[in-house]
């Protein structure tokens, strides 16, 4: 259903402890984007169904996952850039998964969990399926059956608590929850996969890109040191579509 009235979310990072430092972004964006004399939402939109709220036709700003922009979402949206979270040993704008397994898992290779219980948080998630189907098809194997958790957070939660054993969790998602969640001390990186595109922002066909991109570069430029401790926002770089066609 499409809204009469603009409407921008930022749910890809949206854990309760970034909540206010989200709205504090949200609102220098919009101000910026206003003093433009364009039109943008007061708030950012919580929850709700992400495909349609991406495709809605008064989409100001979102941000997607690598995968869904490159399958679902290609020519439907414009992409607006992609930011820069500072990823160690990848390139700006690009992150990768790490493959968690418990602490006290005495196994010492990927090769050794080809046959193991994995966790996915979707289907539709670059870090959490898509990065980890080719990992195992790099070692010969596949992904059977996983147990499909519906968040990173659940992922990784199995794995400490010994439901499953292995999970791919987006880099930034995962330096989040060591910071708020102590059972992550359960658990450690047995490895990385490859670099790819990171998760970029996204508006509609109609929206002004250049407009909305100069607001988000000069807010995260205006960001108090706090606010970009806890976001982990660097930058904004510019990565062509074509980049994130190759994750398919």
């Amino acid at each position: 259903m499409e809204h009469s009235s603009p409407v921008a979310s930022l749910p890809m990072y949206d854990f309760p402890e970034l909540r206010e430092a989200h709205d504090r972004f949200w609102v220098a964006i919009r101000d910026n984007i206003h003093a433009e004399g364009v039109n943008a939402p007061d708030s950012l939109s919580l929850g709700g169904e992400t495909m349609s709220h991406w495709t809605d036709a008064a989409l100001i700003l979102s941000q997607t996952c690598g995968l869904p922009y490159a399958r679902d979402l290609h020519g439907k949206v414009q992409l607006v850039g992609t930011p820069d979270y500072g990823v160690e040993s990848c390139p700006p704008g690009y992150y990768h998964s790490a493959i968690v397994i418990r602490a006290d898992d005495e196994r010492e290779t990927f090769a050794d969990f080809a046959s193991a219980r994995f966790a996915v948080n979707s289907t539709g998630s670059q870090s959490g399926y898509k990065a980890l189907t080719k990992a195992l098809e790099n070692i010969g194997s596949s992904l059977r059956i996983p147990q499909i958790t519906g968040s990173h957070e659940n992922s990784a939660l199995a794995v400490a608590e010994g439901r499953e054993d292995v999970a791919a969790i987006d880099a930034v998602t995962f330096q989040h929850l060591c910071r708020y969640r102590s059972w992550t001390e359960k658990l450690r990186i047995l490895t990385h996969t490859p670099p790819t595109p990171g998760l970029p922002y996204i508006c509609s066909l109609d929206a002004p890109r250049t407009t909305i991109l100069n607001a988000v570069r000069q807010s995260i430029d205006a960001l108090s040191i706090d606010d970009r401790e806890a976001l982990l926002i660097r930058g904004m770089v510019d990565i062509p579509a074509s980049r994130y066609a190759a994750v398919l």
